[in-house]
Formats: C-alpha cells, sequence, structure tokens
C-alpha cells in the first residue's frame, strides 16, 4: 500500500497571510527485504505453478504469468510470449530463480529444478537440431490449423537467451550457496548450460550473419554474464572463458567505435546502457563507461518521491507486458534496478565518495534498486510496473516484467557505509546502529541479499559467498573493520565460504577462503 503524507498546512491568525510550507513525503511501506524474498518465491511457487500434464505447448511444470486482479495464471494471450514462459513478458520465473540463486530453500529449488529440465530444456530451448541451445520466443503459440484441438480465446515477439542463462545460473549458484540442495543434475550440468545459452545467442551462421536478431546490441540484464564468466575462470573451464571472453570483448570494441552504442528494439529505451557498461567496466574501456553513466544520469533522476528516485525512462512496455496497455512514464519497471547496476559500481570506484557528484550517484543508483522492492505485494505477488498516469495511479496486475527487474535488484545488493559531509555517517542499504564519538560505527545490512558490504572510507569493497552478513564495524580512527557474520539459514553442509575483498581506488582484488565454526 502506498501512503502519501502531505505537511502544507496554513496557520490562519486573523487573516490568511502566514502560511507554513514544508516538503511532501511519498513513501511506500513495505516489509523487510527478506521477508518479501520469501512471499515472492512462496506465492509464484504456487498461484502460478502450472501443471497441467495435458498442456499441448509444453509448460507443464512451470511458473506461468499471472493475472493478480483476476486471481487467475493465463494459459493464452494475444502477446504469445507472455502465455509461452518466455520474453521478459513471461518470465517471471527469473524472479524466483534468482532468488533462489541466493536464498535457496530445498522445496523451492526441487520445483525449480524441474522447470529447468523439462519446460525449458529441450522445450523452450532446443537440445539439438539446427539450433543448438537456442531459445525460443514462446512456448505458446495461435494457430488453430496446427492445434485444432485446443479451445483457443478467440481474441489472439531475442532478448530470451539472458533469461534462460540466468535460470541454470541461478540453479549452479545455489549450490555454491547449499551444498547438496542439487538432485536432479550436478552444479557444473547447469554452469556449462548457460555458457552454452550465452554462446548461441552470439552464434552465427555459415554465411558469417547472426542467427539472432539484435545480437549485437546490449541486452538488458547481462551483468549476470560478467559473474558467470567469472565463475568459467573459477572452476578452470579454461576454453569456455577464453571462448566467452573473445566473443564479449570483440562486441566491446564494436560498441566503442559508436558514437551512440545504446540501440534497442524500439525507441525511447533505456535497456542498453546497463550491459555495456558492465562489459566496458570488465575490459576497462573508461571512455565507453563514462558514456553510458553520461546517459542514465540524463534520464534516472533523483527525486524525494518513491516512485520518481531511481525511476528509468520506460515507456513501451505496458503495451507489450501489462494488463492496462498505455504508452506511459512506467513506474519501477526493470530500467529502474538494471540501469541502477552502472551508477553503484561507479559509485565503488569514484576516488571522492563523499562529493556531492559520487553522493548522486549513490542516491539515484540505490533509488533505483529498492525502488522495485515497491512491486511487491504483502501476498508475494510482483507487479510489472505502476501506471504514472493521474487517472490511474495503481500497480498493474499483471506479473509481466517483473523477473528482469529483480535480476538486478539482486545483482546490486549491498550495503554501503559512507560519511556525508553535512549528515555525517549514513548507511545505504543497512542501519547506523551506533555511532558513539564516532569512535566506532557499527552497521546492520537490510539488503536483499546481505552479503557485500561498501566501506567508502576505506574504499574497500568485501563480499561473500554463502554467509550471512549480520552487522559490520568500522572505526575511523584505526581504519579496523569487524563483520559478523552467521551461516545460511538450514545450511549445515557449509564448511568453508570463499570471500572477496577489492580496493576499488588500487584497483587490487584478492579471494580467500574463510573456515565457518
Amino acid at each position: 500500500m502506498i501512503k502519501s503524507r502531505s505537511t502544507l498546512f496554513a496557520d490562519i491568525v486573523g487573516s490568511i497571510d502566514h502560511v507554513v510550507c514544508l516538503s511532501a513525503l511519498h513513501e511506500p511501506c513495505t516489509r523487510s527485504t527478506l521477508d518479501l524474498a520469501s512471499r515472492l518465491s512462496n506465492f509464484f511457487l504456487t498461484k502460478p505453478w502450472f501443471s497441467d500434464a495435458n498442456d499441448p505447448f509444453n509448460r507443464t511444470n512451470s511458473i506461468i504469468s499471472y493475472d493478480y486482479e483476476a486471481g487467475a495464471q493465463f494459459t493464452q494471450e494475444d502477446r504469445v510470449w507472455m502465455a509461452g514462459i518466455a520474453d521478459e513478458a513471461g518470465s517471471i520465473h527469473e524472479a524466483i530463480f534468482l532468488k533462489s540463486s541466493v536464498h535457496p530453500v530445498a522445496s523451492e529449488i526441487a520445483k525449480l529444478e524441474l522447470m529447468a529440465n523439462t519446460a525449458i530444456w529441450g522445450n523452450l530451448q532446443d537440445k539439438d537440431g539446427e539450433t543448438p541451445y537456442g531459445v525460443k520466443r514462446s512456448l505458446f503459440f495461435y494457430d488453430p490449423k496446427v492445434m485444432p484441438n485446443y479451445k483457443y480465446s478467440p481474441s489472439v515477439r531475442p532478448y530470451d537467451y539472458v533469461h534462460v542463462s540466468a535460470v541454470y545460473y541461478s540453479l549452479y549458484r545455489a549450490e555454491r550457496v547449499s551444498p547438496g540442495i542439487l538432485t536432479r543434475r550436478s552444479a557444473s550440468w547447469y554452469l556449462n548450460q548457460a555458457y552454452h545459452t550465452v554462446m548461441a545467442s552470439q552464434a552465427t551462421r555459415s554465411d558469417g550473419t547472426h542467427i539472432t536478431a539484435y545480437s549485437h546490441l546490449g541486452l538488458m540484464g547481462e551483468t549476470i554474464w560478467t559473474h558467470l564468466l567469472e565463475d568459467l575462470k573459477a572452476e578452470n573451464m579454461t576454453a569456455e572463458f577464453k571462448n566467452m571472453t573473445h566473443v564479449m570483448r570483440e562486441r566491446t570494441k564494436e560498441w566503442a567505435g559508436r558514437s551512440s552504442p545504446f540501440g534497442s528494439e524500439m525507441g525511447w529505451d533505456s535497456t542498453g546502457q546497463e550491459p555495456v557498461f558492465a562489459w566496458a567496466k570488465y575490459f576497462s574501456n573508461e571512455d565507453l563507461q563514462q558514456k553510458a553513466l553520461n546517459y542514465i544520469r540524463g534520464y534516472m533522476p533523483t527525486v524525494a518521491h518513491w516512485g520518481w528516485n531511481g525511476n528509468a525512462r520506460r515507456y513501451c512496455d505496458f503495451v507489450y507486458g501489462g494488463k492496462l496497455r498505455l504508452l506511459e512514464r512506467m513506474i519501477h519497471h526493470y530500467g529502474s534496478s538494471l540501469n541502477a547496476l552502472p551508477l553503484l559500481t561507479s559509485y565503488k570506484y569514484n576516488r571522492d565518495p563523499s562529493s556531492a557528484a559520487a553522493l548522486y550517484d549513490l542516491r539515484v543508483g540505490y533509488g533505483g534498486i529498492m525502488g522495485p522492492l515497491s512491486n511487491i505485494n504483502a501476498e508475494g505477488f510482483a507487479s510489472t510496473a505502476f501506471h504514472s498516469y493521474p487517472n490511474r495511479l495503481k500497480w498493474d496486475g499483471y506479473s509481466g516484467d517483473y523477473g528482469p527487474n529483480y535480476l538486478g535488484v539482486i545483482m546490486g545488493s549491498c550495503t554501503y557505509l559512507v560519511q556525508h559531509p553535512d549528515f555525517g555517517w549514513i548507511s545505504m542499504g543497512g542501519n547506523v546502529a551506533s555511532s558513539s564519538n564516532n569512535d566506532v560505527i557499527v552497521v546492520e545490512p537490510r539488503d536483499t541479499v546481505r552479503r557485500s558490504i561498501y566501506v567508502a572510507a576505506m574504499g574497500l569493497s568485501v563480499t561473500f559467498e554463502s554467509v550471512v552478513i549480520t552487522s559490520f564495524a568500522y572505526e575511523p580512527q584505526s581504519k579496523k573493520l569487524t563483520i559478523t557474520l552467521q551461516a545460511v539459514p538450514g545450511d549445515t553442509k557449509k564448511a568453508s565460504t570463499i570471500f572477496k575483498y577489492e580496493s576499488t581506488r588500487a584497483a587490487r582484488s584478492r579471494w580467500r577462503v574463510l573456515p565457518l565454526g
């Protein structure tokens, strides 16, 4: 529920000449990030779980799109991808896989593995043939001549590879977090599947033309591919690492040669900046990074309003994935969280993190990460976006494009400790629990993942693979950092965890294994 408080009032004493104006505060009241994550996965693994064994489109055992207003799955739509567990608008399952990559629950992983191995592998995604690992635009289609016995409704769109690769990669990460949680396939199988899906998105025919359209463009959510590439390296999959590195480096070189490399399948879009930045950062192209950042700063504002703060420019996707098919400025569509990722990454590498320009990036970026949590209601349903038209002002009834939105939330979750020039010690993503005399600043993370922190005064980023950070304490005088950890709830098999610490200003990073217990 959205609550607004207006504090504009008039103090009338004899005549109306004394008016005190205070700002209006518009804020969403959501549940805690972990509670939202739990409710999100529980909801979508129950009510939208599609189990019709007789479905002719092979969608059985999948999370299908959901109409919250009608309280029903929708198994057919004239925008066929929405009913075909494909495209952004039919990939709400991506959100649940991403949630499970960081907070896995055995019963939920069992269903997700079932979906990955039945509805996706061999159905949505080709096993062999002319396009092995190719991803279909939709499992559902409208052709009464081919399906004469299917009771069609009388009324009746390749970015999809990112979504499918995220499915496999999430299951790989779930096993890294909680060993033994996978039961159908090994973690290495899922990692290999994710790799082949990425490579299939860039495959060419014998004449050199690309099999998929738009493969030369940045695809929304590609930040997750940079993590996948690092894990290929960590797992000593040397050939795969080299192949993927070569392909992505060549794309980045092509982008660097363009004045505006942020193309998309539609106008007024904001999907290309995040992936272009991700690979520009990975391959250390500073000019290309700054170009992407400047675009994002141009269309993503900071405003004292839950909806507009960190809200990227998105106009078209209610037409392609909403219940109300309106062309309007969308509130917290996936542009918010995905475009936040470059801003937050850039902030970590800023040499003056307390400057106005750096803090601006942090504020806008964190607004973009937190805003999409308001899409999730108390029951756990996630709306594709909020309608900003004054005569609407409501959450759309369809789950639509929320899958890629939650990918951005998971990829960007981190707790920041910053010394603000006016407000002192503040935290984005956490609560400053204690700062008496500024001797010790204690922070309790409240972000969605709780495995990554950034202490701006130290230029230090710390990320753990499989534990929960309950608090950390920074001592400014001695520059000492103490981190308090606890095991992932329910995990009794993890004897150690890998953690990465990076001096972002010196561009040095290290990996270490930390024994648990």
